[in-house]
């Protein structure tokens, strides 16, 4: 079975990377955390925190899938571990080296067998003028798109979120920070499936890319009580807002045993924030 959710962002937006790790860190199942992909063409750079100087798990994965497919099971033989137990396939640093192994694993997607948690896609920016970028876009069965909640944003976004509408891909819009309209008003503009709030959190994003030196005074190991179910102060509020992210999609991709929702029909982005 495949499950599979791209993540990108608009033009200017927070890094996707981090959202996508924190949807995973909230993900609530007994079965663990949904793999994390570093698919961005641009390149990644959780590699350099996980095992610096070591070969990118998307390389190896893209030599093996050549061979023998996309299968969670081979896969996750060369993930890495984020924080909070959240496992992630890294990508080369380097630009050059990410295209290449993307569009090796581009005839690949299609085919994949994710196994019984979706796997959660990083692919960078998005720009609208391109029907696929590479090849996750092209079979996603979701996408969310990660924006700022400014005009401008939104209205790029938009762009983006026609393109996915023509091939019936659902679209949840995760807005970071403030934004001077209402969901229904972003819902109605951006033609989305959902939408969802994260808030803007520096602390967490730097736990969450291994980039945090500075000790965690007053809390408890990093994710403490999101690996344990144990109550805990909202010492995360990027992971807590990203758990309603992660219940978007289960019920999107089916995985809460609902039939996922119908998208909206999209309308003008006629947004009244200012720029």
């Amino acid at each position: 079975m495949r499950r599979i959710a791209a993540f990108g962002a608009v033009t200017g937006s927070p890094g996707v990377t981090t959202v996508v790790g924190a949807t995973s860190a909230a993900w609530r199942s007994d079965l663990g955390r949904p793999l994390v992909w570093e698919a961005d063409p641009a390149g990644g750079v959780l590699q350099q925190v996980i095992n610096p100087g070591g070969e990118a798990g998307l390389v190896t994965v893209a030599g093996i899938a050549r061979r023998e497919g996309l299968l969670h099971g081979k896969v996750m033989e060369f993930a890495g571990q984020l924080v909070g137990g959240v496992p992630v396939v890294t990508a080369p640093l380097h630009p050059g080296q990410a295209k290449a192994a993307l569009e090796e694993l581009a005839p690949q997607w299609e085919s994949a067998r994710t196994g019984p948690l979706p796997w959660l896609v990083d692919i960078g920016r998005l720009d609208p003028s391109l029907p696929l970028p590479h090849g996750v876009w092209g079979c996603a069965d979701a996408l969310v798109l990660v924006t700022r909640g400014h005009r401008h944003a939104l209205l790029y976004g938009a762009l983006i979120a026609r393109r996915a509408s023509e091939r019936g891909l659902p679209t949840v819009i995760a807005v970071v920070g403030d934004c001077p309209e209402s969901d229904r008003e972003v819902l109605r503009a951006l033609g989305a499936a959902g939408v969802v709030r994260l808030p803007w959190d520096p602390f967490t994003a730097a736990v969450l890319r291994g980039q945090w030196t500075g000790g965690l005074p007053g809390r408890r190991a990093p994710f403490e009580g999101w690996l344990t179910g144990r109550p805990r102060r909202p010492e995360y509020p990027l992971v807590t807002a990203a758990s309603a992210l992660a219940r978007e999609l289960e019920r999107l991709l089916g995985t809460d045993g609902t039939a996922p929702r119908a998208l909206l029909e999209v309308g003008p982005p006629a947004l009244r924030g200012g720029s």
